[in-house]
């Protein structure tokens, strides 16, 4: 049963509310109605429960149907609002319709509107729905790429966070999120990062994720199950009652949990709170989930960046720049590496103030800071100050600070000051890299080398390449260089530095080469880098090569963490583009795929037989596949009728006919639906088949070929060797288009062929008829020759006179008789002819001495078969002779058409045709003329629809008669 669909009626009238309400009800099952007696209550209901559709009457008391309508929108621009009225007038529509109402009717007096009002109720609810979450998505996946965005910025836990709550609710997507941690031991969750104005909530409430009724609420649920957690109406889900109390009152109507777990770590749970019920549905869930493994892969690699960045800070302090000031600020001593770090000598820097160091933006913080005693003493503060060295030049520092302590309660400063240029460079490199990435604009050669490049200038080193990896022969073949050096260039994998990070499945990187083992290594002896640092690039799932940058030139340091992870940021970047040049080349080969079949279907060149040969070819081609085959199949009975193979089919041959159950289409003639395998020796169903163990078939795909609803066969493609992974289901699709079309074009041969018997047949008896008929008639019109010469009696002469007339009459009628049944054939091919040529040539076969012909100058070259245009202008211009008289005046002129192509028209100056007879003018038999057989006109009706023509009688411009041609091709 299709979900609930909550109807708010507004009518003044009671017995009308109550009528719609139960007939709504009982058309559509799904239909639940509230009401309301005015726009105010109507109003009240909206703000006090969900109303899927608004049906409203128009004249009701106070505020009017689409004042009412104005005043929903203000509250809900999207609500369906249906204006049923009892008050209608075209005024009231077309402003109902002006103003945006989502549907107007009137109500009438029968049941059957309210069918009518349900149907539409329906349709607007879906229509609604489906855009709603259409923009949903659009706007989730908006959503997704900012916060990804945020936390390739982001460095810290704490930062990242805090970046993904603001970032889930800046966006008015939703009311508010936060982020807790998990305390094993007091069994709480505790949160650490909220937005949106939920930790006033997060006050008021205990969250817990142990065997309590406070921890089996959704983010104790979250913890525990490590799922996500929704509660669709967070009134009617939380069974604590404060928590219920506290999340009406804060505005909360519907709740996602999602754990932050990465593998078997949990770093907490994402709590996302929205202001409307439903609001996370199937589809938003799953991308909700996805965003929250991004978020904890973040927080694992931000913890582990900051346990490192600790111990480096234990292991490695005398690397740092160290200073101490007495309590007054004033330097009283300063290490090697603060000398190194600001180029000033030590004795120039004893007893300066502190402030000598940093600059002149940075001096009241600096100050602001050493005055605020309470904070140094409470572990001490960091800040990020520019420092200025001796020479003017700015280093970007991170400075700190921590209390000394003395002989009093205060002894003076110490620090810790360490240069952040990498670091200000990585996060340059980073929002560059995200640019690069996600520009639309850029192709993608030109993205993996604004990435090759990126990489060399972030890390300071000379090359950088992208390596693709041959999985059978591995060989590296160097695809892009940042200096375009070696491209399109293969090598022995074992001759490249790439091999380890290749066969390993790791980043690799070395900073002095020749002193780090690789001196007798191939690689280096034949490339002689001392720097290298590299990374597996996966595309699709699947290894795909190498990305990798290096310099002839040794580096004093190895590669800090940062770069690693940089490294590691541009191999995902290229292999993400990658994927999107794969399917950017799958797309156009399936349009080039299609165009291709276009042009073939539509060869007329091509027979049928040529045409199916070609269908097989591309369907090979497209596929990847050997062979190609067309059978026809009855009942056991299976003939090949096609084959197409580059080296033929050692089995089988056209005309081959074997029993169904040797073939590979058994399951595809038995289920008449598509099948495909894409590994026959590994799938039991196929294992065992004859077509695989004797003939060798590996991989086959087929659609059964239907004719008029009768199967008449399949049509199959196949290899000798396995596929890698199964058929796409465009390939599928394709495969079934091609066998349609092979139905389709056997149906219209079939057709054409049961056309032809029958118009052979028709010929054939027009042509016994007048072999028949015509015997006789010369005999009896010979005899009545021969006793006219004898006759003297003048009423006989007279009598033989009238027979000779009727045979005369019999043999036009043979004539025409035969003329109908010949003329009536669909014209084949067809030739440019002239127009007014043909008219003149029909008008030459007349007897018409006393007749005029006017052709007009303008008549156009059309497609046409000439001899039976002659034949139609010649029975058009008979008919004007035998109607109007010896001195008819005839004229062809061009005739103006509906766009149904060109026109001409033939018009005289006789009698013309009375209109109530113009259509039956072309029925055979009719004339009005003694001497006519009736066949003349409707030889000319047989001709035009023959050439894809039509004809209609009318007035001329005299007023006589006229016959209008149209949908004639210019030649």
């Amino acid at each position: 049963m299709s979900s609930s669909v909550r109807v708010l009626l507004v009518d003044d009238e009671p017995d009308v509310r109550d009528l719609t309400a139960t007939y709504l009800e009982r058309v559509d099952e799904a239909i639940r109605t509230v009401a309301a007696a005015d726009a105010e209550a109507a109003l009240d209901r909206l703000d006090a429960e969900r109303v899927d559709c608004v049906v409203s009457d128009y004249d009701m008391p106070g505020t009017d149907g689409l004042a009412l309508f104005e005043q929903v929108r203000e509250r809900d621009p999207d609500l369906p609002f249906v204006l049923f009225t009892g008050k209608g007038s075209e005024e009231i529509a077309s402003e109902a319709i002006t103003k945006g109402v989502t549907d107007y009717l009137q109500k009438g007096t029968g049941t059957d509107q309210y069918d009518v009002l349900a149907n539409r109720v329906r349709n607007a609810v879906d229509r609604a729905a489906a855009e709603r979450r259409a923009s949903d998505l659009s706007r989730i996946n908006d959503l997704i790429r900012v916060v990804q965005g945020e936390l390739v910025r982001a460095d810290t836990p704490e930062d990242i966070r805090r970046r993904v709550c603001e970032s889930l609710t800046g966006a008015d997507s939703y009311r508010s999120a936060w982020v807790g941690t998990v305390d094993g031991d007091s069994g709480r969750i505790e949160p650490v990062a909220t937005a949106g104005g939920v930790a006033a909530y997060l006050e008021t409430v205990e969250i817990r994720h142990d065997d309590t009724p406070r921890g089996n609420g959704p983010a104790g649920r979250a913890v525990r199950t490590r799922e996500p957690q929704v509660l669709r109406h967070a009134a009617e889900g939380f069974d604590v009652p404060d928590w219920r109390d506290r999340a009406e009152e804060f505005g909360i109507e519907s709740v996602i949990v999602l754990p932050l777990a990465d593998g078997g770590r949990l770093h907490g749970v994402l709590t996302v709170y929205a202001d409307r019920h439903d609001a996370f549905d199937g589809e938003e869930r799953t991308v909700l989930a996805e965003l929250a493994d991004t978020v904890a892969k973040a927080l694992t690699a931000a913890e582990n960046r900051r346990r490192l960045e600790q111990y480096e800070t234990v292991v490695d302090a005398v690397g740092d720049a160290v200073y101490a000031c007495d309590a007054a600020g004033r330097i009283a001593f300063v290490n090697d590496a603060f000398e190194d770090l600001t180029g000033y000598d030590r004795g120039a820097l004893v007893g300066s103030p502190l402030s000598r160091v940093f600059a002149d933006g940075d001096l009241d913080r600096v100050e602001s800071t050493l005055g605020d005693r309470d904070a140094l003493s409470d572990g001490g503060v960091a800040l990020e100050l520019d420092a200025v060295r001796a020479d003017g030049a700015t280093v970007p520092c991170e400075v700190h600070v921590g209390v000394l302590s003395g002989a009093s309660d205060f002894g003076g400063t110490a620090g810790v000051v360490r240069d952040v240029s990498d670091r200000r460079a990585d996060e340059r490199a980073r929002r560059r890299l995200y640019e690069l990435a996600t520009d639309p604009d850029r192709g993608f050669e030109a993205t993996c080398r604004g990435l090759l490049d990126l990489g060399c200038e972030r890390l300071g080193v000379d090359n950088g390449k992208l390596n693709a990896v041959d999985a059978e022969t591995g060989r590296h073949e160097t695809v892009f260089a940042a200096d375009g050096a070696g491209e399109g260039t293969t090598v022995a994998g074992d001759e490249t530095y790439c091999r380890r990070v290749v066969d390993e499945e790791r980043l690799v990187a070395l900073h002095n080469a020749g002193e780090q083992g690789w001196a007798d290594d191939p690689a280096y002896e034949r490339y002689g880098h001392e720097c290298y640092i590299g990374t597996e690039v996966v595309a699709d799932g699947e290894p795909y090569g190498a990305v990798c940058f290096t310099d002839p030139s040794p580096r004093g340091t190895g590669f800090t963490e940062a770069e690693r992870s940089f490294v590691e940021l541009v191999a995902r970047a290229v292999g993400h583009e990658i994927e999107r040049e794969r399917a950017r080349d799958r797309l156009a080969s399936r349009e080039e795929t299609l165009r291709r079949l276009h042009r073939v279907l539509s060869d007329p060149e091509r027979d049928h037989e040529g045409k199916v040969e070609a269908v097989l070819e591309l369907g090979r081609e497209a596929l990847g596949v050997r062979y190609g085959v067309l059978s026809q199949v009855n009942g056991d009975r299976y003939e090949l009728s096609s084959l197409v193979a580059p080296d033929g089919y050692e089995e089988f041959e056209p005309g081959a006919v074997i029993d169904i159950t040797e073939s590979g289409c058994e399951r595809t003639v038995a289920d008449r639906e598509t099948v495909s395998v894409a590994s026959m020796a590994d799938d039991p169903a196929w294992s065992d088949k004859p077509i695989h163990t004797h003939v060798g078939m590996s991989c086959y795909i087929g659609t059964p070929v239907v004719v008029e609803g009768d199967l008449h066969g399949t049509l199959c493609f196949h290899h000798d060797e396995p596929r890698d992974a199964p058929f796409r289901s465009w390939e599928e699709t394709l495969v079934e288009l091609l066998g349609q079309w092979v139905g389709y074009t056997l149906a219209e041969r079939r057709n054409e062929a049961a056309l032809a018997r029958e118009r052979d047949r028709l010929e054939e008896f027009a042509a016994t008829l007048s072999h028949d008929l015509r015997t006789p008639l010369s005999v009896a019109t010979g005899r009545l020759d021969l006793a006219a010469t004898d006759a003297e009696d003048g009423a006989v002469a007279e009598s033989l006179d009238a027979a000779r007339a009727a045979l005369d009459r019999m043999d036009a009628l043979v004539d025409d008789t035969l003329a109908l049944a010949r003329q009536g054939r669909t014209v084949g091919e067809t030739a440019p002819t002239d127009l007014g040529a043909a008219a003149r040539t029909a008008w030459s076969h007349l007897d018409a001495a006393d007749a005029t012909l006017h052709v007009a100058d303008d008549l156009p070259r059309v497609g046409a078969d000439d001899d039976r245009l002659v034949r139609l202008l010649e029975n058009v211009f008979a008919n004007s002779l035998d109607h109007a008289g010896e001195t008819v005046a005839v004229s062809v002129s061009p005739a103006e058409t509906d766009g149904s192509g060109l026109g001409f028209r033939v018009d005289d100056d006789g009698p013309g045709i009375p209109e109530s007879e113009r259509e039956t003018v072309f029925e055979r038999g009719y004339s009005t003329s003694e001497d006519g057989t009736g066949f003349g006109l409707s030889i000319v009706e047989r001709i035009a629809t023959a050439h894809g023509w039509t004809v209609r009688a009318a007035e001329s411009p005299d007023g006589g008669a006229a016959f209008v041609f149209a949908g004639l091709e210019a030649a």
